[in-house]
């Protein structure tokens, strides 16, 4: 099977990975800013989506992973890591040296990654703290662009 990354990541293929809905808690002004600002990656396999990544640059200079969604059905092919690493890749091209990540402290649906720790510690994050968001718990991680490369 042949991932394919690029940046030409639309609300069709959002529409498409999340199974017929881009969710509420993505609302469209934050989509659109996004794609708007080229901050989004699509990743298709075999020519279909598969996964897309969505990143901000805060304070215009701490770049921070802010959804990583991979569809259901292509789990377990190394997406996630392929988006990550093409996320790093477009960091290092901005002169950034390091990538912030976070996930859900909790799962309800109970993923393969139910806290999201495994992804990241498998991969090399680093650990940061905690914070206590009005939507849960969220805990944040920290890695050099290079180690993703």
């Amino acid at each position: 099977m042949n991932v394919q990354i690029d940046n030409n990541l639309t609300k069709d293929a959002l529409i498409d990975i999340y199974g017929g809905k881009i969710p509420s808690y993505h609302p469209d002004y934050f989509i659109d800013s996004r794609l708007k600002d080229g901050f989004g990656l699509l990743a298709e396999m075999d020519g279909k989506p598969a996964g897309f990544l969505i990143y901000t640059i805060w304070w215009g200079n701490c770049p921070f992973i802010e959804v990583l969604k991979v569809k259901e059905g292509f789990e377990g092919h190394g997406i996630g890591i392929s988006l990550m690493r093409a996320a790093a890749r477009e960091m290092k091209a901005k002169n950034f040296d390091t990538l912030i990540s976070s996930s859900e402290a909790g799962d309800p649906e109970g993923k393969k990654y139910p806290d999201g720790m495994s992804f990241h510690l498998k991969h090399g994050f680093e650990k940061l703290n905690t914070l206590h968001l009005p939507h849960g718990e969220e805990q944040f991680f920290s890695i050099e662009v290079e180690k993703l490369l």
